[in-house]
């Protein structure tokens, strides 16, 4: 478990929509009657964060990106890269991160461009500048991941959506997360969830999805053992805190019990689960699935009360398939710089939307009354975005 060169993870910020609904109460609206505690239990979900219709993901990207700089006052000269990971974008060409870039005011000699595996892509643009920087071929990078997560009203991954941004800071000597080198690989080609051309909302075949979901946590993490030459239950037993992709919290606690049984390490898993992977779940069960950023939003929720030289596994997802796992050194100061976002104070200050509202923001592109700062969509223009800070 030596982290190696001390490249990794300098700063964390999470951008989180003010609004958010009760998936209890759409639960309610949606069952005609019938018992909704099933539907409840099989997801772990208890709030969606929801935008309003004048954001878009380059508008949280950029939010997350200043909120970044200004929160732990980064040198913005020596950031030459920002790469941003996204499965919402709306333009097949034209990488977000280029308006990210003017936004956040970097210079003119930074690398600007997007990556695209699904939930994946923000962990291979994250390891990518980490390469980078441990080989000393730029300083330090911004890795932005930005989605919204829309399904169609009335089915049954309704109560799984959900939005946001994190902006992660890559730098030698981080001060949140020293990533260990060398990850562990499992893909393979399984048609689970395809988001058409010129559509807000994918095709989701609910169960592949997650069977192939397991598969791939079992797969990589088997690889990783592999190549790192070490006991799978050696492994578990080291780690403080297990992080998983967590498009729903359900999904993160099935990966670990799957996990623990194909190790062979089911002794203590209700302890371990309870220790090790349910704080990690503890935003993400309050903004719902925010695809690309979903892994680094659980290392924020877990790291609220991390301590120092902990060691930390994360396993990346992307629908398709591909996954990643890998490990890293919690740094002594990262319990101190993620509370310092108080995120839970921001979840708290969410207006809570009406079902009707909800359903008028976010699927009529309709308004809503509701104090908002930060950047936002001012105009469309030959379906060329304009954007503006309020």
């Amino acid at each position: 478990m030596n982290p190696g060169a001390a490249v990794g993870i300098d700063a964390l910020y999470a951008y989180i929509p003010g609004n958010y609904v009760d998936v209890r109460e759409l639960a309610e609206k949606r069952a005609n009657g019938r018992d909704t505690s099933k539907i409840l239990s099989l997801v772990g979900q208890k709030e969606m964060a929801i935008p309003f219709g004048f954001e878009d993901p380059v508008t949280m990207a950029a939010n997350a990106v200043a909120g970044m700089i200004r929160h732990f006052k980064a040198d913005v000269s020596k950031i030459e890269r920002i790469v941003m990971a996204t499965e919402s974008a709306f333009d097949f060409s034209k990488a977000g991160s280029s308006f990210v870039h003017e936004m956040a005011k970097l210079k003119r000699g930074t690398e600007v461009y997007e990556v695209k595996h699904a939930c994946a892509s923000g962990t291979y643009a994250l390891l990518d500048a980490v390469n980078a920087v441990r080989a000393g071929e730029i300083e330090t990078a911004v890795v932005v991941m930005s989605d919204i997560c829309r399904y169609k009203k009335g089915s049954s991954a309704e109560y799984t959506q959900g939005a946001g941004a994190v902006a992660l800071l890559v730098a030698k000597n981080p001060k949140i997360l020293a990533i260990s080198p060398g990850t562990g690989t499992c893909s393979f080609n399984v048609a689970d969830f395809y988001r058409p051309a010129g559509s807000e909302t994918p095709v989701v075949d609910g169960r592949l999805s997650m069977e192939s979901y397991i598969k791939a946590v079992c797969g990589s993490f088997s690889d990783y053992v592999e190549k790192a030459q070490i006991m799978p239950h050696h492994l578990l037993a080291a780690m403080s805190h297990i992080i998983f992709h967590t498009p729903f919290p359900k999904m993160a606690e099935n990966a670990f019990f799957a996990l623990c049984k194909e190790t062979g390490c089911r002794r203590r898993e209700k302890e371990d689960f309870e220790r090790k992977v349910k704080p990690s779940l503890s935003i993400p069960s309050s903004v719902g699935n925010v695809y690309t950023a979903s892994l680094y939003l659980a290392l924020a929720s877990a790291l609220e009360n991390a301590t120092r030289d902990d060691i930390a596994g994360l396993f990346s997802y992307g629908s398709g398939c591909t996954s990643k796992f890998f490990a890293g050194r919690v740094a002594p100061q990262a319990g101190d710089r993620i509370r310092s976002l108080g995120l839970l104070k921001q979840l708290s200050a969410r207006r809570r939307l009406s079902i009707a509202e909800y359903e008028r923001v976010f699927y009529e592109g309709g308004e809503i009354d509701n104090e908002y700062r930060g950047f936002r969509v001012r105009s469309i223009r030959n379906g060329y975005r304009e954007y503006g800070l309020v």
